[in-house]
């Protein structure tokens, strides 16, 4: 009988497939070999297998060779011996427990019974490896903290074999490790400049031993001999600066003078008992930085005589307000400007869009120098506010006006021109220790010494297109009076707005100048002029006269 086995199943298939009458023995025996090899997990081996149908060796077969199952056996026997030496370090070694069960895990799911159980075998024994490297890692990143811990504090202190036989312990614990082999290395190296710098300075050769010190005091930031030894090197230092700025200070070398103070100054933190305590010869730290302002300011001086202007002079006296100096410069300024104002208005001034000086006054009067009159005008037209403090000073009455009621003209409108009589004028400026402008002073203001029909040229108030002044004559945006310093882009060549238009101005000889908001453009021209009763209002400005003789005043 053939048997129920696999070469008997394959036999009695292959004779029911086959129709020929006849076959070679040998035919049949290669033919039905084959269809075993293709559907069994049996090969040809030599010898008589169980359960093949040849078991008296007539047909020989063997189990087949499952790759993944020998490789796996093969990856084990590594690990089990690198963990039972104690081979490479402990990161290494759970690396490669992690890298075996990534690498195999489910795979028994495609194997035969026997490959199966054996793989999961194997893949418990290493999850149980695996835990036991951790626990092991565990206890030994406790030791290495410690033992790292107290390596860095005896390498902060400069004490190097102690550090080295510290972070020699994590060596023992993780063998090979970069970082505590790194760190031994630093040890040594720092106990030879050591070495080195304690020589040097014992030879008094401290520029090279501040080399090692420098790079030392980085690596052990709390060793006492290094800091007491870079201590004396700067104190010794700052006594050759000191000399040496000096020096440059006697030889009026005043910017080499400054830089040698500084150096020696950046010494020393500025807030360090070292700084405090620095001392050459009545030279401490407080007495450099008095130095070097010295040095500045003789630096400041040299430029500023060489192109002496007010702007220039005022930084200077602002900055070095007790130099004996100051005396000499504004001699020497008032003789080479005789277009300055008197030295009682040199202080808070600025010059304008114009390029002219101005100030502010009390009773927040905003003036303008004036070179062609000697004198101080004021930029805008006198403000209802201005006006109105004038008038709560004085316990006056407001005087009454073409525009309706005058109290709320003053109250709603503080920054309008005030609308006052020619004595309301004139009593404000005598209030102030001001004056009104003569007529001759007036057209200087409004026009300079160029001869422009109006304060900003000679086109019209409306040329253009282009809205220049407050008038009747064109929309200008106002139905009567505008804000004093409204329209500041057309003002006189010395920045005075409102010199034509808006409110017409009393001047000195109880005229009217300028025109006003209800003038033609032809009554804005700085020529014209507009007699009035005593009971007639208008705008104003004041100028404050400067050390002007009375020979002056008569001529005008």
């Amino acid at each position: 009988m053939v048997g129920d086995g696999i070469f008997g199943k394959h036999f009695i298939k292959f004779l029911n497939d086959n129709k020929q009458t006849s076959l070679m023995a040998s035919d049949l025996i290669s033919e039905v070999k084959r269809d075993v090899m293709n559907h069994s997990k049996l090969e040809p081996e030599g010898r008589a297998i169980d359960d093949t149908g040849d078991e008296y060796g007539e047909f020989f077969f063997f189990l087949k060779k499952n790759v993944l199952a020998e490789q796996n056996e093969n990856d084990f026997k590594q690990i089990q011996s690198t963990i039972h030496s104690k081979k490479g370090n402990l990161d290494d070694r759970l690396t490669q427990c992690d890298e075996f069960l990534v690498k195999y895990k489910g795979t028994w799911n495609s194997l035969s019974k026997t490959d199966a159980k054996a793989i999961k075998s194997r893949h418990s024994k290493v999850l149980k490896f695996k835990e036991d490297l951790l626990y092991e890692k565990q206890l030994n990143d406790v030791d290495i903290n410690k033992y790292l811990s107290q390596g860095d504090k005896a390498l902060g202190q400069g004490k190097y074999e102690i550090a080295k036989n510290h972070y020699d312990k994590i060596l023992k614990k993780r063998p090979g490790d970069p970082f505590a082999k790194e760190k031994i290395k630093k040890c040594q190296s720092a106990a030879y400049d050591k070495k080195a710098a304690i020589e040097l300075y014992k030879e008094k050769k401290f520029d090279e031993a501040n080399i090692y010190l420098e790079k030392l005091v980085e690596l052990s930031p709390f060793d006492s001999e290094l800091n007491m030894m870079i201590t004396k090197i700067k104190k010794h230092k700052w006594h050759e600066l000191v000399k040496k700025g000096n020096q440059f200070f006697n030889g009026n070398r005043y910017r080499d003078a400054i830089d040698t103070y500084r150096e020696a100054l950046n010494l020393f933190l500025p807030d360090s008992k070292e700084f405090k305590e620095l001392n050459d010869r009545g030279f401490n730290s407080a007495s450099i930085t008095r130095r070097i302002n010295i040095c500045n300011e003789r630096l400041v001086l040299i430029d500023l005589k060489d192109n002496l202007k007010l702007k220039t002079y005022l930084e200077f006296i602002k900055k070095y307000p007790n130099s004996l100096e100051i005396g000499e410069l504004k001699e020497q300024l008032k003789s080479k400007d005789k277009n300055l104002p008197s030295e009682n208005y040199w202080e808070q001034i600025r010059k304008n869009k114009k390029g002219y000086w101005e100030k502010h006054f009390e009773n927040n009067h905003i003036m303008v120098w004036v070179p062609g009159i000697n004198g101080w005008v004021d930029k805008y037209e006198v403000s209802n506010r201005q006006w109105e403090n004038f008038l709560n000073k004085t316990n006056r009455k407001i005087s009454k006006a073409p525009l309706g009621n005058m109290q709320n003209y003053i109250h709603n409108y503080p920054e309008y021109p005030a609308m006052v009589t020619f004595k309301g004028a004139g009593d404000y400026c005598k209030k102030h220790g001001l004056e009104l402008l003569s007529k001759k002073h007036w057209m200087t203001a409004a026009v300079k010494d160029i001869g422009f029909k109006y304060p900003w040229g000679n086109d019209k108030p409306y040329a253009g297109g282009k809205i220049r002044a407050n008038s009747e004559s064109f929309n200008d945006g106002f139905a009567y009076t505008a804000p004093a310093a409204e329209f500041d882009m057309y003002a006189s060549p010395y920045g005075l707005v409102n010199m034509a238009g808006n409110a017409a101005e009393w001047i000195q000889e109880n005229l009217l100048k300028g025109g006003g908001f209800l003038s033609e453009a032809e009554a804005l021209q700085v020529t014209n002029e507009e007699k009035v009763g005593k009971d007639d209002v208008g705008g104003f400005r004041c100028v404050k006269y400067d050390y002007k003789s009375k020979s002056e005043k008569k001529n005008e």
